[in-house]
């Protein structure tokens, strides 16, 4: 079963880079119609709102002509000053208006004035500046006044009255000029008939012709010329500027897509170096359900256990194992099943395929988040020949430990012996010596034989005190009479009273029960560590302190000396005579013991022992192996 079946290879992603290429042109084109429609619009209302605008001014111009010839009418008549531009009216005849002119009694001539004559002055006045302002004229389909009659679009609009439309408004083109032309029907009302037009066929209500005004586009194209300008600005700058964002996400996109394909390429290149691991791999990979059934194992646990086929799939992985082993590495699934992202080492037996048992060592993780439906991940491997070799090594310490014991054990029996033999035999011999020389020197009146005898009974005296010394110092009596705590305290003292350097003891008063060997190699350690702070310390005080730490002996050295670096342990092998530092710390772990050494130069030097406390009896407990 593989957990990582060969991706399939397709050529989709080949087939989605066209299609992408394709779909951002198709959405540039698409924009570029939606900004190409909303500039249309915009132009269009643009130029309907000016439209409406301009309709409007012509509007507020012509209801002012209205306002002006309604005012005329209401009032009849008009008479103004007869001057050059203000001539009698030709077409009011004397018949029908027989006080056209008058004059006043100073003599001033007056000419009556008709509402159709004060408008068509009105937009004479303003005829040189039609170019640009807006200007109006009276038209009529039956005109008194020849230049009244109507234009062919003011006909229209003046037939469409007829017919009750009350206002004619248009755009039109005349003489390459843009123009908002709007007119509006002039109605004939009952002081119309009695006034100017009593005479003509008309009736009240009739249409007798139309205010017409005209108003110049170009003034208003000119001034609407810059928003339009704005506008298309405005909406090439946004065209051009979704168009970059267009084309940025898409090509964001086209990156992303070979990053994938690049990715893809690189997961299934990772996924056949993956499967290569695993199937080459010395390691035992095994990866577990829920319920701790085997769904994968690497190839490697069948070469480990000689099959040909695979061992733990589709079966709990508890019942592949040795029977002693089932219930504790289950209770180990089950804790990593309460506490996931956890692992847990522990070791395994598993069958052989010729019957022998192998001991794999094993790390288990829950990954259920990571790959469903596996559950947990075991990594082993097999550590059968190294845990038979440490077997025989632990066995070979045990021996070395027991013969080291022994070894120590033995030498300070000999120095006992030694120093036994020195007391009792030689000790008693120069004491017997002692007492024969001074009875000679009572018995001898010869001043020159007196003072040799005397000279013979100082050296006897001498040797003597220093035999018992040699005594001491190989195996003191106090150190077995007594104790350790009683003879390291003696071994400070004499070390104070012969070096000059105060030297303290302090003992917790605890019981401290050790066997004799390891009570003779911690006396040798303090006496070495004094040695060598008295050949290279320096020092002016030497504290001692005596604990018992737990079921642990500790003690502590510390001197005010000089200091040093200590070298690493693994190649610390000592330069002082004796056990040396080297020497004592073998003999400590040899023992289950330990020694750590704190210094720094200018700082003195801090040296603490500790080893288990033993009785008797534990020494030759560990002696396997050895001949008795």
């Amino acid at each position: 079963m593989s957990l990582n079946p060969p991706m399939p290879q397709d050529n989709t992603d080949q087939k989605q880079q066209p299609t992408l290429l394709t779909a951002g042109i198709a959405v540039a084109v698409a924009w570029t119609l939606i900004a190409a429609l909303s500039l249309t619009g915009n132009l269009y209302q643009h130029r309907q709102e000016t439209e409406a605008i301009v309709l409007n001014i012509a509007r507020t111009h012509l209801e002012k002509d209205i306002l002006f010839r309604q005012w005329m009418t209401h009032h009849g008549t008009l008479y103004a000053p007869v001057t050059v531009d203000t001539q009698p009216n030709p077409y009011l005849q004397p018949e029908h208006f027989p006080e056209r002119d008058i004059v006043t009694p100073s003599g001033r001539r007056l000419t009556l004035i008709n509402p159709a004559y004060m408008i068509r002055q009105l937009y004479e006045d303003a005829a040189p500046q039609s170019s640009k302002h807006p200007y109006g004229r009276l038209a009529s389909l039956r005109p008194i006044n020849p230049e009244n009659s109507a234009d062919p679009w003011e006909e229209k609009a003046l037939l469409a009255f007829t017919g009750g439309v009350t206002e004619k408004s248009e755009l039109v083109k005349e003489a390459q000029t843009l123009q908002m032309r709007l007119i509006r029907p002039i109605i004939a009302e009952p002081n119309c008939l009695t006034a100017c037009h009593s005479w003509q066929d008309i009736k009240a209500g009739d249409v007798m012709g139309g205010l017409s005004i005209t108003i110049p586009m170009a003034p208003f194209i000119a001034a609407t010329n810059k928003h339009t300008l704005v506008i298309w600005t405005a909406h090439l700058a946004l065209w051009l500027l979704v168009l970059v964002g267009i084309g940025f996400a898409f090509a964001g996109m086209h990156k992303r897509n070979l990053a994938r394909q690049q990715g893809a390429v690189a997961l299934r290149r990772s996924e056949e170096h993956f499967r290569s691991l695993i199937e080459n791999a010395l390691d035992i990979i095994t990866v577990l359900d829920p319920d701790g059934v085997a769904i994968f194992e690497s190839p490697s646990l069948q070469r480990v256990l000689g099959h040909t086929a695979p061992v733990m799939t589709h079966q709990p992985l508890v019942e592949a194992l040795h029977p002693d082993d089932r219930t504790r590495v289950a209770a180990i699934l089950a804790r990593l099943a309460a506490q996931p992202g956890t692992t847990e080492t522990f070791e395994m037996r598993c069958q052989h395929h010729d019957g022998s048992w192998r001991i794999l060592e094993a790390v288990g993780q829950r990954i259920a988040q990571l790959l469903p439906p596996a559950a947990y991940v075991i990594n082993s491997r097999d550590i059968t020949t190294r845990k038979l070799a440490e077997e025989k090594l632990l066995s070979y310490q045990r021996q070395l430990r027991s013969l080291a014991a022994r070894l120590s054990q033995a030498e300070d029996e000999t120095r006992r012996a030694i120093a036994n033999d020195l007391h009792e035999q030689l000790g008693q011999n120069l004491s017997v010596l002692k007492l024969k020389l001074g009875t000679l020197l009572k018995a001898t009146p010869q001043a020159e034989t007196l003072a040799q005898l005397s000279a013979f009974d100082e050296l006897l005296a001498s040797t003597i005190k220093e035999t018992r010394n040699l005594t001491f110092e190989l195996s003191p009596p106090i150190l077995y009479d007594i104790g350790l705590e009683a003879a390291i305290i003696w071994l400070a003292e004499q070390f104070q009273a012969r070096n000059r350097i105060i030297c303290r003891v302090e003992d917790d008063g605890n019981e401290k029960p050790i066997d004799t060997v390891l009570r003779g190699i911690l006396f040798r350690a303090v006496q070495e560590a004094l040695l060598n702070i008295l050949k290279h310390a320096g020092a002016g005080r030497v504290n001692i302190g005596i604990r018992r730490v737990e079921e642990a002996i500790r003690i502590d050295i510390v001197d005010d000396g000089c200091g040093f670096t200590p070298p690493p342990q693994e190649n610390h092998t000592g330069h002082a005579p004796g056990f040396g530092l080297f020497s004592i710390r073998e003999r400590l772990s040899l023992l289950d013991g330990a020694l750590e050494v704190v210094s720094a130069p200018g700082s003195g030097t801090r040296l603490t022992m500790t080893a288990p406390l033993r009785q008797d009896a534990d020494v030759t407990g560990d002696e396997e192996g050895l001949p008795a």
